[in-house]
């Protein structure tokens, strides 16, 4: 992969490093997107409601 592209090993590994949100972030994306969701939709979505759309995410991820 690394040949692929032109680049080393530590090449491939520092992209991947700059190219991944840490926790934190994620937890700031998520926290946005309730805060998108809470204003369209005039209320935020309910636990259940989130851990359902998750799962939903996560198969279509999979497809």
């Amino acid at each position: 992969m690394a040949a692929e592209r032109g680049t080393a090993i530590h090449g491939l590994v520092e992209d991947l490093a700059q190219s991944t949100p840490t926790q934190a972030e994620y937890a700031e994306r998520a926290e946005l997107a309730r805060s998108e969701l809470a204003s369209a939709l005039a209320n935020a979505p309910s636990p259940d409601g989130e851990a359902k759309a998750r799962t939903l995410l996560e198969r279509l991820g999979a497809a």
